[in-house]
């Protein structure tokens, strides 16, 4: 009489837990990935209007912004306020110049610049893990990869990474 209880019980508090929430995999494909040469999967220019920017980060919410007097995109995660992406316009304003991350308010929120932001300056963050010239920081959406090239004493930010979460196995 004991059995069938005990295996109600188990089978409902299986049934009112909650799976574990999926997480980045190691060694998982990043769905952007931009440097110096500009956004994985796209030669060229990149026009500065809304449509191109909203075709180059698809998948993501694209939000025309004013920053200072400049025009700028911010790309969000799908459901997310927080920004995680900012486009700013070429000297032309005709085009894509530079495309930066924005770290969470919890990381301290810095901008990482490709060619700017130094290894040294993100290795104090918190929630950012950093080895060998390669930094993690995981995300709601996804994990933000920051890639370094292991020549110099600082060496500045070569590479962003975005991977998303995985439906997990």
């Amino acid at each position: 009489m004991r059995t069938p209880l005990i295996l109600a019980a188990l089978l409902f508090t299986a049934g009112c837990t909650q799976p574990e929430p999926p997480a980045a995999q190691p060694g998982a494909e990043a769905s952007l990935t931009f440097g110096s040469d500009g956004i994985s999967g796209l030669d060229g220019q990149v026009p500065f209007t809304l449509p191109a920017v909203e075709r180059a980060f698809e998948g993501f919410e694209v939000v025309s912004s004013p920053n200072g007097g400049e025009p700028v995109f911010h790309v969000r995660a799908p459901g997310s306020t927080d920004t995680l992406f900012v486009v700013s316009p070429d000297w032309t304003r005709g085009f894509v110049g530079s495309v930066s991350a924005v770290l969470p308010p919890s990381s301290g929120g810095l901008e990482l610049r490709i060619g700017v932001t130094s290894y040294s300056a993100l290795l104090e963050r918190p929630g950012i893990s950093c080895a060998d010239f390669s930094c993690e920081l995981p995300l709601p959406g996804g994990t933000l990869r920051l890639d370094f090239p292991a020549t110099g004493d600082d060496p500045v930010l070569d590479q962003i990474a975005y991977v998303p979460l995985s439906a997990g196995p």
